[in-house]
């Protein structure tokens, strides 16, 4: 057991590793600074030393601005330095080494850790990533002057950058918590609502997204991906009648807010998809049931299997019925998109689509089971079936036009704005095309495929 005297001789000991560590500094030996303040930074009587944490910071820094001291550098030398000045500012209650620690290697130290942070989060280290990226939170609050905050180092865009990198490499957990910290900041951002949301649907707990989709519409009432989400969890729900009633009630007071007129469209047009995708699958069943009794050699078997394939037959027929209504409640919403906002290319772009999908494939299902007595009679019939296929696909083609020319004018700003209407192009671009292979146009299909070729 050490003596009282023992005892200050240990506590002296470490003040000397201090003033060792400060003259090593001043002579340019490195080596022998790192070793004498590490030994410091360690014992009771100077691990909360100001001048200890002072001497730590510098000493580190001098280590890792100089290549000459790269052999000291190991994997924890950055987070010894963001440590370091951290300990100087916090402990340094009489200001002495302000003009360094707190002006100068705060900040430095908060761009090491950031760069570090990111490293980690590219080699999907996640754990040294966010614990990096929190030490750069931590330090926001101790950057006096707001430097970090002017290079856009702030809490905000920290959480945004963990949460995005958490949630593509499906780490949903590290996503959901730092989604939600924006959520509790008020980030004004949609997609955090959305990121934050799927987390729970992933999980398989679809009563948490409501609910935090919920939050995000009270507050952006009228952001058409939020809403569209909502609708995609009710669909998969089979509620799609839950939001329809939410919608209708908000335009009763406000008929001609253009965005509320859109999604309506789009739960319509979803509802003839699903009404369309079922009446396939009875039609194909009813056929597959219409040869079975073809096939079948026992009659009470047969009179059953024909009698099963009506009952599908008629199904798809009145399946057919649903998805035309849907399909035209649709239709007249996006339309009245394109008359409130006709420089906007949502509704001019679902409009084609609805054409060029639904009402289209209609046609060529009708031309394809089309037969006549004779020759001339069938003639009749396809060409009349292809003048209206016809009309539908120009038709078609003029929204997606349209949609292309308000694409065209869109402002390119930013490199993101530039990626975003490039994307925006090609979709359109893309569905030009497939019109004009739905017509037969072989000439155009090719010009448009060449125009997407050299976007992409």
């Amino acid at each position: 057991m050490l003596t009282a005297a023992g005892l200050i001789q240990v506590a002296q000991a470490q003040k000397t590793n201090v003033e060792s560590a400060a003259i090593y500094l001043r002579n340019s030996e490195i080596s022998d600074a790192k070793k004498a303040i590490d030994e410091a930074a360690i014992h009771d009587e100077t691990k909360n030393d100001p001048k200890m944490w002072y001497y730590r910071t510098a000493i580190y820094d001098t280590i890792l601005r100089n290549k000459d001291y790269s052999s000291l550098v190991d994997a924890t030398t950055v987070e010894k330095f963001v440590l370091a000045a951290k300990g100087c500012v916090t402990a340094d209650e009489k200001k002495r080494y302000e003009w360094y620690c707190a002006n100068q290697a705060i900040i430095q130290s908060s761009f090491d850790a950031y760069n570090a942070a990111y490293t980690y989060l590219q080699e999907k280290n996640y754990d040294k990533a966010v614990r990096f990226f929190e030490y750069v939170i931590a330090n926001i609050a101790l950057d006096k002057d707001g430097q970090l905050k002017k290079n856009n180092l702030t809490d905000k865009n920290i959480y945004n950058a963990i949460y995005r990198s958490a949630f593509v490499d499906e780490k949903y957990d590290i996503a959901r918590t730092y989604s939600k910290k924006l959520i509790d900041m008020d980030y004004n951002d949609p997609l955090i609502y959305y990121f934050n949301a799927e987390t729970y649907i992933i999980a398989g707990d679809t009563t948490k997204a409501l609910e935090v989709i919920g939050v995000g519409r009270n507050k952006f009432g009228n952001d058409k991906d939020l809403i569209n989400y909502e609708l995609n969890i009710y669909l998969k729900q089979g509620k799609s009648d839950v939001l329809l009633n939410k919608v209708n009630e908000a335009l009763s007071s406000d008929p001609d807010n253009s965005t509320l007129i859109y999604v309506r469209g789009n739960i319509y047009d979803k509802f003839a998809a699903d009404r369309y995708d079922a009446a396939q699958r009875a039609q194909d069943e009813a056929e597959k049931l219409e040869r079975k009794a073809k096939n079948e050699k026992v009659p009470a078997n047969k009179t059953k299997l024909i009698a099963q394939s009506k009952k599908q037959s008629v199904l798809a027929d009145s399946l057919i019925k649903e998805m035309r209504v849907k399909a035209t409640l649709a239709e007249a919403d996006y339309k009245r998109k394109t008359e409130l906002d006709p420089d906007n290319v949502d509704g001019h772009y679902a409009m084609g689509a609805l054409l060029n999908n639904y009402e289209n494939t209609i046609i060529v299902n009708k031309i394809n089971k089309t037969s006549g007595v004779n020759q001339q009679e069938y003639d009749k019939k396809i060409a009349a079936l292809q003048k209206e296929q016809r009309a539908i696909l120009d038709r078609a083609l003029k929204h997606f036009n349209d949609a292309l020319a308000i694409v065209e004018n869109m402002s390119e700003g930013d490199e993101d704005k530039k990626r975003e209407k490039k994307n925006l192009k090609i979709m359109v671009l893309e569905s030009i095309k497939s019109v004009y292979k739905n017509m037969n146009n072989e000439v155009k299909f090719m010009e448009i495929k060449k125009q997407i070729d050299e976007l992409e």
